[in-house]
């Protein structure tokens, strides 16, 4: 008999179940075989048009509901056995992450979530979206320009500009495949927290970017619970705040 499983634990074991399916590159008709094979009628857990990514994660959550993980694992080996199908890792779509990969995906979406949640009705200022921005470009400019010239943050925060939204281009990327799908409104109450907070308590002509940068990654850090409040906070809403950035929504004076 399994033992109860925090989500967190669940989440992990499921997405390593779809990455050893991903790594059979199972293809569409594989698929649909596959579902019938353990007893699903195809149709009735994913459609055509689906991604085959999207169609073993169904496979796996609906092996998990029905308690043949095991079955379904066996049954999937035995039919590319049959066809040579050559086990492989893809890229894309279809990219594994690895069991470290994985919890940290699921920590950033919890972060980002406590923020949605903190920031806006419990606990933290409520700030609305009104209509749209003040002083956004219509076209994006090229981030390091952005950076530089526009904000004008100093030499080593650009740097960290530049890193911060690449690595939290992953992570989102990775959170979002494991059913973290909030980001854009965690984006949304970060471009009014900063209009409607840093921009009027910390104006730019009296606090520089660096420093508006400095209060507001503070202020955020105070929001998140205890669990969250660690050596990987800061870097997680670095990231937030760059990416923000990056799409002219912030730091535009």
């Amino acid at each position: 008999m399994k033992g109860v499983l925090y989500l967190s634990e669940e989440i992990i074991l499921m997405q390593e179940m779809i990455d050893s399916l991903v790594a059979l590159s199972l293809n569409s008709d594989q698929c649909r075989t596959l579902s019938r094979r353990i007893g699903i009628e195809p149709s009735s857990i994913f459609a055509d048009s689906d991604t085959n990514y999207r169609k073993i994660e169904a496979l796996v959550e609906r092996a998990r509901q029905l308690g043949i993980e095991e079955t379904l694992s066996s049954k999937a080996n035995e039919l590319c056995s049959k066809t040579n199908l050559q086990k492989t890792k893809t890229i894309g779509e279809t990219n594994t992450f690895s069991k470290l990969d994985t919890a940290m995906a699921i920590k950033f979406g919890e972060l980002y979530n406590e923020l949605l949640l903190k920031i806006g009705d419990n606990g933290g200022p409520s700030f609305k979206k009104k209509g749209g921005q003040s002083k956004i470009p219509q076209d994006l400019i090229d981030f390091e320009v952005k950076l530089k010239d526009i904000a004008k943050f100093s030499p080593s925060n650009c740097v960290l500009g530049v890193d911060s939204k690449n690595n939290n281009s992953v992570l989102k990327r990775k959170a979002k495949k494991l059913g973290y799908n909030k980001y854009e409104e965690i984006i949304i109450q970060i471009i009014d927290y900063y209009s409607k907070r840093i921009l009027t308590q910390y104006p730019p002509s009296t606090y520089n970017a660096d420093k508006r940068l400095d209060i507001m990654a503070e202020e955020l850090f105070e929001f998140l619970p205890e669990n969250l409040q660690d050596a990987d906070a800061p870097r997680y809403l670095n990231g937030l705040i760059f990416d923000t950035t990056s799409q002219c929504k912030i730091f535009n004076e």
